[in-house]
């Protein structure tokens, strides 16, 4: 009875001895899928959004949670090994370049770990880096300006990262900065992220 149903389903379509051709290019070869991720959201749970977010910000179990989470950072030591052994410090061909490395990290690393760990809470965090003539005569970091995520977009020139897209800027809306002006950081991102 399938055997039958089968071959009256066949000549209705017109399938009745045909036989299957071989192509060389296929008729979908330029498909290109849509991003599912808008549909993969779970019915029963809420918009998942910066939104969402904001409010999970007010549990302390979760501010709390994301305090211990970031707490062994603020105890790095920036080194390296010689011969096995932790030394403190930056080690260089030139002591100079040494001292200038560690001047910046240090800087970034004591006054701006809070904000660039934000990228914890919102996936990235993003600043405008402020620069000036240091007293080396070198360019030093003077500051890093961070913006709400929400407002920051990362840039890609030929697929890798070149800066920084700023949103809501008063009498721009946005504004586009190149590295090295501008910093990202992207909390545990996905490949190709």
């Amino acid at each position: 009875m399938i055997t039958e149903l089968i071959s009256n389903v066949r000549q209705w379509i017109g399938l009745k001895n045909q036989g299957v051709q071989a192509t060389a290019k296929l008729k979908t070869q330029g498909y290109t899928s849509i991003d599912y991720q808008y549909w993969s959201q779970i019915r029963e749970l809420p918009v998942w959004d910066f939104w969402a977010i904001l409010q999970m910000l007010n549990d302390p179990q979760v501010r709390l949670c994301l305090a211990i989470r970031s707490a062994p950072l603020y105890g790095v030591e920036f080194g390296f090994k010689d011969n096995g052994q932790f030394m403190p410090g930056i080690k260089c061909q030139r002591p100079e370049v040494a001292v200038y490395i560690e001047r910046q990290l240090k800087k970034i690393w004591l006054n701006h770990l809070q904000d660039i760990l934000t990228a914890q809470v919102w996936g990235w965090s993003a600043a405008e880096v402020g620069l000036k003539i240091g007293s080396s005569g070198l360019i030093d970091i003077d500051r890093l300006e961070f913006r709400h995520a929400q407002d920051t977009r990362l840039l890609k020139l030929n697929g890798k990262p070149a800066g920084v897209q700023f949103t809501r800027i008063r009498n721009q809306n946005e504004l586009a900065i190149g590295f090295p002006e501008a910093f990202f950081h992207s909390h545990d991102p996905e490949a190709g992220m």
